[in-house]
Formats: structure tokens, sequence, C-alpha cells
């Protein structure tokens, strides 16, 4: 990255080869009405939806096994920069 550019946030944007103006022009469109709409969000409605995400989160936060705990060591953790997909 350049110089001095550390605090600054990116966006990528990966696109398949037969992306099209058309497409191109409406994907900025719908990134242009989110950003409005988030915008215009005023406080109380982001908590609103803050507190609504960690209710439909909640379930999936409780541990299924309590096998794995903390720094076990297991062939899930990755130590030799493999990749174990789920079977």
């Amino acid at each position: 990255m350049a110089p001095h550019s550390e605090k600054l946030k990116l966006m990528r944007v990966v696109v398949r080869e037969d992306f099209s103006r058309g497409r191109c022009h409406a994907l900025i469109a719908d990134i242009k009405m989110a950003v409005e709409h988030l915008d215009s969000l005023d406080q109380e409605q982001i908590k609103a939806h803050q507190e609504q995400i960690k209710r439909q989160q909640a379930p999936k936060l409780k541990k299924v096994n309590g096998h794995y705990k903390g720094k076990d060591d297991h062939s899930l953790q990755g130590k030799h920069d493999k990749s174990h997909p789920v079977c």
C-alpha cells in the first residue's frame, strides 16, 4: 500500500469478466441508495437494529460441543497453514 494510507478504508469489488455497463450502473445505483438509507437512519433505529441482530444471533452463540474449549489442541487450529474444510 501507499505510504501513510494505514487509515484509508477500501471496499473491494470482484466482478466477472462479462460484467456489463448496465450492471455497473445498477451496482452504483444500489450502493448510492444503500448509503442514502444508512445516512437517513437515526440513532434509535440503529440501536433497535443492533439489538435485533443480537437477539437473532443469541441461539447460535450457544456452545454446541463443549469438547473444544479455549486453547485445546486439535487439528482445526490450522497450525500448518492448511485449510480445514468442513466435511
